[in-house]
């Protein structure tokens, strides 16, 4: 049978199509069809088919249901109608005004061609030996990447699939996400994908097991793997976790560890962190941990394609569910520049394999007003963001007076670069924060507190949740549990937890109550438990603060408008053996 068509010559949507019914059966039933033909190929393909809803007993124009085709450049496509139920009518009426997107290159007038609707190329005419002319409706928009969504709808570039609105970003300078900035939002720290499968059960007793997938559209090489988990299960030793590239390297994550221990509870593998998850404790495996097997084999594989996650039950009884995963996969470029933040230290630890020490950028509010910050990545398994540093540089920085400074006061002080001065980051007022890590020097004496922090609150508003002062006798040795770090129980300390906004206990209750009080040499902020003139607990507590004292008109240390020399644990222990008032003894202050 002949019929006509057309040449596309630029990309286009074919939306929909009128037929014109000049003088029709009113029973008729009409589908609007496409096929289109590949460059060299001789078979034709149905692209799409709908209904014309309804057609007239007059003559008029009656609108099919949207087709959506796009219409690929050097393809050859009819479009036409066929009653349902007989065989096709196919063919393409048309003038010799030739469309905008393309060429007619089959026979008769191409009549009632619109490249936009309302715009009519050519009156319409009959088609041949049927009382039936097209209308094609069409725009400039089209989907020849595939990726799902339109140019009119955000895809900001038709011919890569990795970019349109829902896309991830990376790292790279370009902007996958279509949002007119390169390089934002929070997916580009690390690539971070939610794994299908949330809220599945384990088959108990089941060698196959349950398998859950993500696709990753990224074609970076890549340079480090980390795997969230949250799994309920009552025996957590019944459990085999395998994660599968799409280049079919699989490794054996976790298989057979923590015996009885219940739940995988954002437990994050990870090759760059300190512990094994073959050494859990009974506190069960939250936290960061290395895999039984590392993730490095990953390294340097494109990650495009499907990553699955495969959770197998080996032993009848215990059961339980896959709540929820993510992969991450690292940008070795994250933190590097101004336009490739982070959101802090810990995410470009994630990021990278094995970053240095050093000054990297981050934006924890994710604002688009990145900032430089000094990351500690090698102490305690790394990723600390530097908020705070108290330094014996010889100015008074961190007074009563201006106490707030560290908790309410957004302020910034001092440089980055000279950061063992008095310094404080913004990420002080801005950085979630789970633990903290202490750093002394010249001493080098560190002390970790995991589990300080909720994850959402930044270390200024923490502080601010703190009465001051802080007076109560019971929480002696029921402060922050020190988790990390070599500092110990020795000399004055009375323990080696962390507290905060302590008053002075060496008398009384109703004492420590007064901050303006003769006696009360209490302090704000981070602080440690002290024995002075009166023992332990919280006596003379500015001596093991980070420098503001109270007033305390009867102590040689209460000057509001100075600083204390504690410099926290520091002057407790005597470890401020540098020259005084150069900057040599400080405390530095990381979140994490």
């Amino acid at each position: 049978m002949d019929y006509g068509f057309f040449t596309v010559t630029s990309s286009a949507l074919l939306e929909s199509i009128e037929v014109y019914v000049a003088d029709a059966d009113s029973d008729a039933v009409v589908d609007a069809v496409v096929v289109a033909r590949a460059p060299g190929e001789t078979d034709w393909v149905l692209e799409a088919s709908a209904a014309v809803p309804a057609v007239p007993v007059t003559e008029d124009w009656v609108a099919s249901g949207p087709l959506d085709v796009p219409l690929a450049v050097g393809h050859e496509y009819v479009v036409g109608y066929q009653f349902q139920g007989s065989l096709p009518q196919f063919w393409s009426s048309g003038s010799g005004t030739d469309p905008t997107w393309g060429t007619y290159d089959g026979w008769g007038d191409l009549s009632g061609i619109t490249s936009t609707p309302g715009e009519t190329l050519a009156d319409e005419n009959e088609g041949p030996d049927e009382p039936f002319s097209l209308r094609i409706y069409s725009s400039t928009d089209s989907d020849l990447d595939a990726d799902g969504e339109l140019i009119c709808e955000g895809d900001c570039d038709d011919g890569d699939d990795t970019f349109a609105t829902t896309a991830t970003e990376v790292c790279d300078g370009l902007d996958q996400n279509c949002s007119g900035t390169p390089d934002d939002g929070e997916a580009l720290f690390a690539v971070v994908l939610d794994g299908t499968g949330a809220g599945s059960p384990i088959p108990d007793d089941d060698s196959i097991g349950l398998s859950v997938t993500v696709e990753v559209l990224d074609e970076e090489p890549i340079t480090d793997v980390n795997l969230l988990l949250d799994v309920d299960h009552t025996y957590v030793g019944d459990l085999e976790i395998t994660l599968t590239s799409p280049a079919g390297t699989a490794v054996l994550l976790m298989d057979d560890v923590f015996g009885d221990l219940d739940d995988l509870l954002g437990t994050l593998l990870d090759d760059e962190v300190d512990v094994l998850v073959t050494d859990g404790t009974e506190n069960g495996l939250t936290g960061r941990w290395i895999p039984q097997n590392l993730l490095s084999p990953f390294d340097g594989e494109i990650p495009t394609g499907t990553w699955t996650l495969t959770i197998v039950d080996d032993a009848g009884l215990d059961v339980g569910t896959l709540q929820a995963w993510e992969l991450h996969l690292g940008n070795a470029d994250v933190g590097s520049s101004e336009s490739c933040a982070a959101l802090d230290c810990n995410g470009i630890s994630q990021a990278q394999t094995l970053p240095d020490d050093g000054i990297y950028w981050i934006d924890p509010l994710a604002s688009g007003a990145p900032y430089e910050a000094y990351c500690d990545m090698t102490t305690e398994g790394g990723g600390w963001t530097l908020t705070l540093t108290t330094s014996d540089d010889g100015v008074a920085t961190w007074t009563y007076n201006d106490r707030l400074l560290m908790s309410t006061d957004i302020t910034p002080i001092g440089d980055v670069d000279d950061n063992g001065l008095d310094f404080k980051s913004p990420a002080q007022h801005e950085a979630g924060f789970v633990d903290l890590l202490f750093v002394h020097q010249p001493s080098g004496t560190t002390a970790e507190y995991g589990a300080v922090g909720d994850g959402t609150s930044d270390l200024g508003t923490f502080i601010a949740t703190f009465p001051m002062p802080h007076c109560d006798y019971t929480m002696a040795d029921d402060g922050f549990e020190l988790t990390g770090g070599p500092l110990t129980l020795t000399g004055p300390l009375c323990d080696t937890d962390l507290y905060f906004n302590l008053g002075d206990h060496d008398v009384s209750l109703a004492v420590c109550g007064d901050v303006n009080g003769s006696y009360n040499n209490g302090t704000y902020g981070p602080v440690w438990s002290r024995a002075s003139n009166d023992g332990c607990p919280f006596d003379d507590p500015s001596g093991a603060g980070m420098g503001p004292s109270y007033p305390c008109l009867q102590c040689s240390s209460g000057v509001p408008d100075s600083e204390s020399g504690g410099r926290g644990f520091g002057g407790v222990l005597g470890l401020n053996t540098g020259t005084v008032e150069v900057g040599e003894n400080y405390m530095q202050v990381y979140v994490r």
